[in-house]
């Protein structure tokens, strides 16, 4: 049996004589992915092909799984057309290295033209709570404010964002106590705004989030 293909014609021999000759229009999918969990090590295994010319982003969100920071990506890319050969064996071949920057919920480019494998490792840090409050809580507009913060368990380091939406307002620094506060100068319009407190996470403790109330007053 002979197959050829010709960009998205398709074309079968069979003994010789031709059975098969069409053009494959079916419409082509930016990302065809498969998500999986490995039985042995509990690492969650994403797999995804991007048949594209550009690259394609994607958002992955996990639900609650505690996904660890850094995960192993081994990707396959190239020219469709090309192919390995005696003198160039690895002219494809996969490219393994470690990324970071994920968690339960992220966004991650596919190349053009890639097979890639994402595997996301279980994130084995203790979970830990934000507590904040906005002092005062309600502010006449274009004053400062200061939003404390304290986090559990005790010897939790790291940052701590104040933020409103995707706008940071400030950012501050966790004592040795795990405690902290930002001074905001607000830009504000008058109302009820729910910030966001975003504990950054460390070496031994999971990210977390509380949100505050603050009354702006004209």
């Amino acid at each position: 049996m002979k197959t050829r293909v010709a960009g998205r014609r398709v074309t079968t021999w069979l003994d010789g004589q031709k059975i098969n000759d069409f053009i494959d229009n079916a419409a082509v999918e930016p990302l065809y992915q498969v998500v999986s969990k490995d039985g042995d090590t509990g690492d969650v295994v994403i797999k995804a092909v991007n048949v594209q010319d550009t690259a394609v982003r994607s958002t992955v969100d996990l639900g609650t799984a505690p996904i660890a920071p850094k995960a192993v990506v081994t990707s396959l890319t190239g020219d469709p057309a090309a192919v390995n050969s005696l003198t160039e064996p690895t002219r494809i071949a996969p490219v393994e290295r470690e990324v970071s920057g994920f968690s339960s919920a992220f966004t991650y480019d596919f190349p053009a033209h890639s097979v890639t494998f994402i595997r996301l490792g279980r994130d084995t840090r203790a979970g830990s709570t934000v507590t904040a409050h906005a002092s005062p809580t309600q502010v006449k507009q274009g004053k400062k404010v200061q939003v404390h913060y304290s986090v559990d368990p005790k010897g939790a380091t790291g940052e701590v964002t104040v933020s409103e939406g995707a706008t940071i307002l400030g950012e501050g620094t966790l004592n040795p106590g795990g405690q902290g506060k930002t001074e905001l100068g607000l830009h504000l319009p008058a109302g009820t705004h729910q910030l966001a407190v975003s504990y950054s996470g460390d070496a031994r403790f999971r990210p977390s989030v509380t949100t505050v109330t603050l009354e702006v007053k004209p």
